[in-house]
């Protein structure tokens, strides 16, 4: 009965494992491409009025870059497309410890809240905003949150745009 029971058994543990798998979209779930859209990010500022030890401006301007290049919405310098302009604004940011999240929960939180403003020919067309916080519960063991979160919100300031065309 053992003999007969074991390979049944494995046989349908591995089927249940197997049977189970999808190709994942490249782009994921919530990203689309828009590739009739092409924007061109014209500045970054950070109105937060502290300076920090890191590059606040060059990683967000570098990660709505790639969340652009990824949706084939970056403006190369094509003639045949008049780019949208894309102007980001820091509103806040934290840079946050994961040693402080770990051991006291209440502090060492990385947060990042930027607001976005696309604009063609000197018209607003829209405006978005997101905010990204990484503390105890969500991320406490994260190292370099501060530097993952500037991609993350830039991925979801571009999901936004993305939408709404």
């Amino acid at each position: 009965m053992k003999k007969v029971m074991l390979p049944l058994l494995i046989l349908f543990l591995s089927g249940c494992l197997l049977s189970c798998s999808s190709t994942p979209d490249p782009l994921g779930p919530t990203q689309r491409q828009v590739s009739n859209v092409k924007v061109k990010v014209m500045d970054v500022s950070n109105s937060t009025s502290e300076l920090f030890d890191v590059d606040v401006i060059g990683m967000l301007w570098s990660g709505l870059d790639e969340a652009l290049k990824r949706r084939d919405m970056l403006w190369t310098g094509q003639a045949a497309y008049a780019p949208m302009s894309l102007t980001a604004n820091i509103l806040k940011y934290q840079k946050g410890s994961a040693w402080y999240r770990w051991v006291l929960p209440m502090y060492g939180k990385t947060l990042l809240t930027v607001q976005c403003e696309l604009t063609k020919d000197g018209k607003s067309l829209m405006t978005v905003e997101a905010n990204k916080e990484v503390s105890f519960g969500d991320g406490t063991f994260t190292r370099n949150a501060w530097r993952k979160v500037f991609g993350e919100v830039a991925e979801d300031l571009v999901s936004q745009i993305a939408a709404k065309f």
